[in-house]
């Protein structure tokens, strides 16, 4: 569904992507892990228009879209969660997805009638039930606890039915029962939505458990890829990030 070839993407003398290929699978659910700047989130914003490469191409189910325009690349079926969730402060939780709704539709003139039209509210509705937010559909996006925050920026980009969701950090901020409650939640919308699913992630219980292919940045180059068990157990991977001991360490499957 995305192959990557070659890409880099430089700031200055920084080379943030360093000669990145990777293919990621239709249907595929797999993480990138790696230290602090090792480029994962600038690999997010190469895959999503926010950055052009400075060589290399993006090819999105057949079609190259490095240097396309981020909505031109919305259309084309990829959507983002943000490490940040971005919503929509003052809009509740329903208003706020039946929002992302319309504008997907490019219908956002129904935003100004008196009611909403039967089709956005009826998403809207589904939208809530997969989240399992159906009970805070009334309350404002700015009133929700940051781990409800982050299942609404999701929402709002599951809003614009995406076949490729990119996850950044989906986890980041939560505690140890909030992270394992979202990821189960991130599991369950990929089953149920039958999409690709690329998230970043530092909690490596969560990776290891749930990600089916793991790929590894270092410096903005590709370290290593596999599953779980063959990046467990890779000497550079330990030596480059996981450190020492950890393929001892057990891991809830």
């Amino acid at each position: 569904m995305l192959k990557m070839i070659n890409v880099t993407k430089a700031f200055g003398g920084v080379v943030a992507t360093n000669d990145f290929s990777a293919d990621f699978e239709p249907g595929s659910l797999s993480a990138i892990i790696g230290p602090n700047g090792a480029g994962k989130t600038t690999l997010f914003n190469l895959i999503t228009g926010k950055l052009k490469p400075d060589s290399g191409s993006i090819m999105f189910n057949g079609e190259e879209i490095a240097g396309l325009s981020p909505r031109a690349i919305v259309k084309r079926g990829i959507g983002r969660a943000f490490q940040v969730a971005s919503i929509f402060p003052t809009f509740t939780v329903a208003q706020a997805l039946e929002g992302a709704v319309l504008a997907h539709r490019s219908k956002m003139s129904d935003l100004l009638r008196p009611f909403s039209q039967p089709s956005s509210r009826q998403r809207a509705e589904e939208l809530m039930e997969m989240l399992g937010m159906t009970s805070r559909a009334g309350t404002l996006s700015s009133h929700l606890s940051h781990g409800d925050q982050k299942l609404l920026d999701i929402g709002l980009a599951l809003a614009l039915e995406p076949r490729l969701l990119l996850l950044d950090e989906p986890t980041a901020g939560m505690g140890p029962e909030e992270r394992l409650q979202m990821i189960e939640r991130v599991h369950f919308l990929w089953q149920r939505e039958k999409i690709t699913i690329i998230f970043i992630e530092h909690d490596m219980d969560i990776v290891f458990a749930r990600a089916q292919m793991i790929r590894v940045l270092y410096y903005g180059a590709l370290l290593a890829e596999g599953t779980p068990d063959q990046i467990r157990t890779n000497q550079k991977v330990i030596d480059a990030y996981l450190g020492h001991g950890f393929a001892d360490d057990e891991v809830t499957a």
